[in-house]
Parts: structure tokens; C-alpha cells; sequence
């Protein structure tokens, strides 16, 4: 993490809250997060937190170069008796858990469980994680909005996408409400939930695709606390040897307090 011009590393932590004191601040206005590598669990409130005390925030993100094959894990390819071969074309996540609020953007509010609200979910590779998703919310969305990363990070990706859910979208109440975004635009994502936001404020949002969806997800639930994120926290495969693709600079300073 770079702060104003000094680079700081935090190595051990035993939760968020650790992260937010060791970073230290002092007087520095400026923060440039790198969550390439980050789970969203520590990134997603240490950006809150920064945004609430108007803080200018820079995020940066190496998109990946490639996805490995489930035939080049050997450990995954055991697995895939349990899980759809449709999804056997990347190995993005090693496990998945039971979808839980991000910390600090837990809410108290009522649940609303007769007020309709719709779901929007994020669509990526990996549609067991969707299914997951479905089963843990508590209550019947009132609707289901798909949205497709297109452009992705490479052009055959979206079609990935696609094959990878299509036991979803050959729903007619899903296909007729697929909505494309940018697989690379926070903003882009922040702006679509704006416009699918109904008039009482409450939406779920599952951001199960790409990690500027992620971001764009996250900046929307700091803006709008009313909606609720619904994520399950993937473990990520990560291959050290894998080279990183184009890296992105997003600047913050449309939100927060300083805004």
C-alpha cells in the first residue's frame, strides 16, 4: 500500500480493524491501494473507512493474464464430479463459503421480507457460486437482473460467461432482463445499479464476476447502505508463476466525504 510517497507493507493481521490502525495515516491525504492480491473482505471496509474521513483513494488492479484449465489442477479435477461440467473451462476459486456481510457494512435494519426487492447478480465463470448465493439469501427476490461483463478482459470471455450460466439464462425470466457492463469499470457498474435502484432504496447485489465489478459493487453499497451485498468470500487461485495483464488505476475522489 502506498501512502502520499511512502510504500508500507502490513505482513500479519489478525482482522480488519488491526489493518485500519497500522496503516497510520498521520497527516497523509492521499492513499493508492493495490487489491489485486487483497481479499475483499480487508480492502472493502479499509476503503470505507478512508472514503468516510475524505481521504483521496486511488485503487489499482492487475487484471490476470490467463485463467488456469480445470485439467491443469489435478487437486480441482477430483472435485468436478460434485460441480457442473459446464464449469470445468477455468479454475478461478478453490472453495467458496457461506455468503456473510462485509465487515462494517453489516446493516440492523429490517429485513423487509414482504417488500419486494430484486437481485442483481454479477455473472463470471463459475455458476455453482451462483447457485450457492440463491441458497443462502433469506428471502424470495422479487426479481433476478443478470449482468454480463462484456467487453471483458478479453474478447472470447464474455461468451465464456455465458456458456459457463446457461442453465440460468435459458430462463426466459433471466435472458429477458440480461443486462452487459464493463468487466474493467467500477464506474460503469456503480452507474448500471443506480439505474436498476428502485425508488425505496433497497436492492441486493451478488458481484460474482470480475474484481473492478467487485469494486463497483462496493462503492454502491457505501453510497447506497440501504442495499445489501450478497458475496460467499472465494479463496482465488492464485499461480505465482502466472504473469499479471494490464493494470488499472481507479481514482476515488466521486466518493466519500470528500467527495
Amino acid at each position: 500500500m502506498q501512502v502520499a510517497s511512502e510504500i508500507r507493507s502490513i505482513h500479519a493481521l489478525s482482522d480488519v480493524h488491526e489493518f485500519i490502525t497500522k496503516l497510520s495515516l498521520g497527516d497523509a491525504q492521499s492513499v493508492l491501494i493495490d487489491i489485486t492480491y487483497l481479499p475483499a473482505y480487508v480492502w472493502a471496509p479499509v476503503i470505507r473507512h478512508l472514503l468516510q474521513q475524505a481521504v483521496s483513494v486511488r485503487v489499482m488492479f492487475s487484471e490476470p493474464q490467463s485463467y488456469p484449465l480445470w485439467s491443469q489442477c489435478t487437486d480441482a479435477v477430483q472435485d468436478l464430479a460434485s460441480r457442473d461440467a459446464s464449469d470445468a473451462s477455468f479454475y478461478v476459486s478453490q472453495s467458496a463459503s457461506k455468503s456473510f456481510p462485509f465487515p462494517t457494512f453489516a446493516s440492523i435494519s429490517p429485513c423487509y421480507r414482504d417488500e419486494p426487492v430484486p437481485l442483481v447478480v454479477f455473472l463470471g465463470f463459475e455458476s455453482w457460486r451462483v447457485a450457492n448465493v440463491l441458497d443462502d439469501l433469506e428471502v424470495e427476490p422479487e426479481r433476478i437482473i443478470p449482468v454480463i461483463g462484456c467487453p471483458g478482459y478479453k474478447i472470447d470471455y464474455p461468451g465464456f460467461s455465458v456458456s459457463a450460466n446457461h442453465h440460468f439464462l435459458l430462463r426466459s425470466d433471466w435472458s429477458t432482463r440480461l443486462r452487459l457492463v464493463s468487466a474493467r469499470s467500477p464506474f460503469a457498474v456503480f452507474s448500471l445499479l443506480e439505474e436498476l435502484l428502485p425508488s425505496q432504496g433497497r436492492l441486493f447485489v451478488a458481484p460474482l464476476g470480475t474484481t473492478p465489478m467487485l469494486l463497483g459493487s462496493i462503492l454502491f453499497g457505501i453510497e447506497h447502505p440501504r442495499a445489501v451485498l450478497v458475496y460467499d468470500h472465494p479463496v482465488r487461485f492464485v499461480d505465482p508463476n502466472v504473469e499479471r495483464g494490464r493494470t488499472w488505476f481507479y481514482d476515488l475522489k466521486a466518493f466519500g466525504a470528500g467527495k
